[in-house]
């Protein structure tokens, strides 16, 4: 009886060493399961992914063009009103104070998308947070209890903060003007791709 044990596992071993060897046959089972599980998985990622991108790219397009609008409102309106006139008239020493009414909610798209700004490409993150920067010394200086309203700042901080308001303006200039250049080479990009031809 303990032979035949013996024989029957010695013929099971050489069995299980023949399928093991045989791994030809492995493959034939596994391989539709490897492929049918890459072909469900790709089918459920690349269709989420894409929508993700997609959605990104719409926030960081609604972001830029909504902090653009605010910037080119503003640099319109500190034009209109003659801000820089007026700083450069304290500068001379023609103005011994200067007051603006502010309201305090000045920089509404801005300060609600804070938060967002890594949307955007660093240097124009950079360059638009350096602008409000600017802009909001230059009002701190100009609003009740600013050196400037109280007529304390002399005719150094009337030149600091023309300093300050040119180069704020040149920033918003600068932005306004990119933003329209990318604007344009997304109509002729659209242009081409309806009509067949590329635009270099």
């Amino acid at each position: 009886m303990e032979q035949d044990l013996a024989t029957q596992l010695l013929t099971k071993m050489t069995e299980l060493k023949a399928t093991v060897e045989d791994s030809g046959s492995l493959w034939v089972v596994a391989l539709p399961a490897i492929i049918t599980g890459t072909v469900g998985f790709l089918a459920a990622f690349i269709p989420a992914a894409l929508l993700e991108r997609r959605r990104e790219i719409r926030q960081y397009r609604t972001l830029r063009a909504s902090l653009i609008a605010e910037i080119s409102a503003m640099s319109e309106l500190m034009r209109s009103r003659g801000y820089l006139e007026d700083l450069q008239a304290g500068a001379e020493g023609g103005l011994p104070d200067l007051s603006v009414k502010v309201p305090s909610d000045y920089f509404k798209v801005f300060n609600a998308n804070v938060d967002k700004l890594g949307l955007l490409e660093p240097e124009e993150a950079s360059r638009i947070v350096q602008l409000y920067q600017l802009v909001e010394s230059v009002i701190q200086d100009v609003i009740p209890g600013g050196i400037l309203y109280t007529g304390e700042g002399g005719k150094e901080t009337f030149q600091q903060d023309l300093a300050f308001l040119k180069r704020a303006l040149d920033l918003a200039d600068r932005l306004i003007a990119d933003h329209a250049a990318d604007q344009q080479r997304r109509r002729m990009g659209a242009l081409s791709a309806v009509n067949g031809w590329s635009v270099r």
